[in-house]
């Protein structure tokens, strides 16, 4: 399969494109509807890993602030 980029110069040329794509039967994404896809497979991914406190994802956010280097492996 064949992909198109389509840089529009303003929103009625958006529209435009989106229309004529939509009239041909075409199939057609945003680059939003592409990160939104993304991220929910991110997060379907990341809901099987294991629980990390909060606690300890504060703790390591402030050792990165204060420069402080820690062992970063995963413990699970």
């Amino acid at each position: 399969m064949d992909s198109i980029i389509i840089h529009p110069r303003d929103k009625k040329e958006f529209n435009f494109f989106v229309e004529l794509a939509q009239r041909l039967g075409l199939e057609i994404n945003t680059t939003s509807d592409v990160i939104d896809a993304q991220l929910l497979a991110d997060m379907e991914t990341n809901k099987k890993t294991g629980y990390v406190a909060k606690e300890k994802v504060l703790s390591t956010i402030q050792n990165i602030l204060n420069e402080q280097k820690t062992d970063y492996k995963n413990e699970d």
